[in-house]
Order: structure tokens, then C-alpha cells, then sequence
């Protein structure tokens, strides 16, 4: 009976240790080294220097760049809407 019930727990195993194996892809490289947004230390960075909370942060920026942009281009008063662009890109960044 033993015998049945060993080999039954080894092909589990196997299963799932192939199904976790699979489910992990894979993950890119990375390189230790100062961040180029926050200038914070971490030990792995990967797409232009950028660690893993910038990485996070920096679609939602350029999407709210890109609105302030367009609100540029569309008011009548240019000079204060690069102002309000500049100050909304300083709270973001700091």
C-alpha cells in the first residue's frame, strides 16, 4: 500500500512543481546601481536604470503629462498653462 501512495505523492510533486515552473516565466535581468528618477541605491534595475517604484510611476506621469499638453495647446494663455505644468510635474516628481 505504501508503495502506491509514495509514487502517487512523487507524480503530484512533479505536476506541481512543473505547473509553479511554468507559471513563473521569465524575468529579466537586472543591474545593481543608483536609480535615475529617485537616485535611491537598489540592487536590481532594468529598463533605462529605473527601479521597480518608478517603473510603477512613470505610465501614470506621462499620461498626466500628456493632458497638461493638450490643455496647453488648447488655451488661449499659453504661459500660464506651462506654469501649471511645471508645477503639476514638481509634485509628481518630488
Amino acid at each position: 500500500m505504501s508503495d502506491i501512495a509514495d509514487k502517487a505523492n512523487e507524480v503530484t510533486e512533479a505536476w506541481l512543481q512543473q505547473k509553479i515552473d511554468a507559471a513563473r516565466g521569465v524575468i529579466k535581468p537586472g543591474k545593481e546601481g543608483d536609480c535615475d528618477m529617485c537616485g535611491e541605491w537598489f540592487g536590481r534595475l532594468i529598463k533605462r536604470s529605473l527601479c521597480a517604484m518608478q517603473r510603477q510611476i512613470q505610465p501614470s506621469v506621462k499620461q498626466k503629462a500628456m493632458r497638461q499638453a493638450k490643455a496647453i495647446k488648447n488655451s488661449g494663455n499659453k504661459t500660464r498653462s506651462i506654469k501649471t505644468l511645471f508645477k503639476h510635474l514638481r509634485g509628481i516628481l518630488a
